[in-house]
């Protein structure tokens, strides 16, 4: 038996939604499950947890979402706000939602990492998410 090739990490210009007019995370969450379906990267219990449960602040206004379940392919899908918003006394910009089925989204999160330790998370709205985008070309 051969073994099954994973398909490449999902992560371009069609999962990136930029200047969304939204005032809380349920709108960030719920485009970017939308978009994780569309492309075939999670199935609905993915989805229905995405919107239900609360995405983790990593601070300087980014979000992380994911589930356990659901995870079909690897993708990431980006949402950026219009204009920051507050979220319970912390600022939220952009929400970063993963579909994990790999270890391909790593390099793409440790680039997150990287950028968040170093304090250049606030280039990311200007840049389009691009500074997080192209980890996934420096593996």
């Amino acid at each position: 038996m051969g073994e099954k090739q994973s398909e490449q990490l999902k992560l371009d210009n069609e999962m990136l939604t930029l200047d969304i007019v939204a005032s809380d995370l349920l709108t960030l969450q719920a485009l970017n499950a939308a978009r994780l379906k569309e492309a075939g990267a999670v199935d609905a219990t993915f989805v229905t947890k995405a919107i239900n449960e609360q995405p983790l602040n990593l601070g300087q206004g980014i979000w992380l979402s994911d589930s356990a379940e659901g995870n079909l392919r690897s993708a990431i899908a980006v949402s950026r706000a219009a204009n920051a918003f507050d979220v319970d006394g912390e600022t939220a910009a952009i929400l970063v939602s993963v579909a994990m089925n790999d270890d391909q989204p790593i390099a793409v999160l440790k680039r997150l990492a990287d950028l968040l330790l170093d304090n250049k998370a606030d280039r990311l709205p200007e840049s389009g998410c691009g500074n997080v985008a192209g980890a996934a070309d420096q593996r």
